[in-house]
């Protein structure tokens, strides 16, 4: 199947060029990008090949383009006033990522059906990272691990905690989360490939969903609805493997848990540590799901708290004896735990 082409349009050639370049790179969706910046070439490749959508800045639209593109164009918006607010729009002036993000929005609510189809991957890999005590490393193993694997292979990283303080931490305020997924999938709303593409942010070789901001949107979530974006992970994305970072309330997650094929549970040697863990235990026992336990690997980590300063965040996790520690647990077990570390 040949891919739907979104062309960029700017007589700017450097803008042009460049913004293409990074979706090529950066849009986890099968699309072809193609830049142009003079408007004839662009109309007449129009007349010989299927354009999808064209992304087109304000300032090089001419009527020709508007013509041949009719109902099929996103306009990049210069600073101040326009007379093309009537048009699905784009600020031009803000960073790659924002673009994509709302480029990704509007192919969702304008342009349905410039989204590709994708194939279900069959061999989605869980790895979980949960543990009952906190101030373990419990959320820094589980970043760690996502960009070591991810010099592998595709990996997306989920936080599932309740708090988890990722605005502050990535210094992003994030338009949208986890929770407006979840939200997508209650109301049954059409164009869930758009809307998870353009949940998930990157940072270095780091790719993750925003966790929810507001606790009751991830304490409300179903079983069925963790499935549901397993499968729409697993059917809407080329990711080898899912890091799941699991909150304080599991009761809804156990079935994730279930499904991971191996769960990391970083600890400390204190006395009500060791508390906590024989409790989770023997709840765990009690309520049949031992071959849980079964697949639990307890690990006690090196701090990594001089690798985390805000402009070291999240890199230097992968770094210094936290970042050995956890490249050993991952890549030296790799035989052991045959294909998770093999896609």
């Amino acid at each position: 199947m040949k891919k739907k082409i979104l062309a960029v349009y700017d007589k700017e050639e450097d803008f042009a060029c460049r913004l293409t370049s990074w979706l090529k790179q950066k849009c986890r969706l099968s699309l072809e990008f193609m830049a142009f910046t003079n408007p004839q070439k662009l109309c007449e490749y129009g007349k010989i090949h299927e354009v999808a959508l064209v992304l087109a800045a304000e300032n090089s639209l001419e009527t020709c383009i508007r013509d041949a593109f009719q109902g099929k164009m996103i306009v990049l918006l210069e600073e101040g006033p326009s007379s093309l607010c009537d048009y699905p729009n784009i600020s031009k002036y803000q960073s790659c990522t924002e673009i994509l993000q709302e480029l990704l929005t509007l192919m969702g609510t304008h342009f349905p059906s410039c989204i590709p189809e994708t194939n279900a991957r069959q061999n989605l890999e869980l790895l979980g990272v949960y543990s009952p005590v906190n101030r373990c490393g419990k959320t820094s193993f589980a970043l760690a691990a996502s960009q070591i694997l991810s010099e592998r292979y595709p990996v997306l990283y989920l936080n599932l905690e309740s708090c988890s303080g990722f605005e502050s931490l990535f210094a992003i305020k994030y338009p949208r989360n986890l929770g407006d997924f979840f939200y997508h999938l209650r109301q049954k709303k059409e164009n869930t490939t758009a809307l998870l593409a353009s949940l998930i942010h990157q940072t270095g070789t780091l790719h993750y969903i925003p966790p929810v901001f507001v606790p009751e949107d991830i304490w409300s979530v179903t079983e069925e609805e963790y499935d549901g974006l397993l499968q729409h992970i697993a059917g809407e994305s080329n990711y080898h493997t899912v890091i799941i970072d699991f909150g304080e309330n599991i009761s809804s997650s156990i079935l994730l848990l279930r499904k991971c094929r191996q769960i990391y549970m970083p600890i400390l040697k204190d006395r009500p540590s060791a508390e906590k863990i024989q409790q989770y235990e023997t709840c765990m026992k009690q309520s049949g799901e031992q071959e849980i336990l079964e697949k639990t690997r307890k690990l006690l980590l090196p701090s990594p708290s001089s690798f985390t300063e805000p402009g070291n965040w999240p890199y230097g996790l992968t770094k210094g004896s936290f970042g050995e520690a956890v490249r050993k647990e991952l890549i030296g077990k790799e035989h052991a735990y045959g294909n998770i570390f093999n896609p």
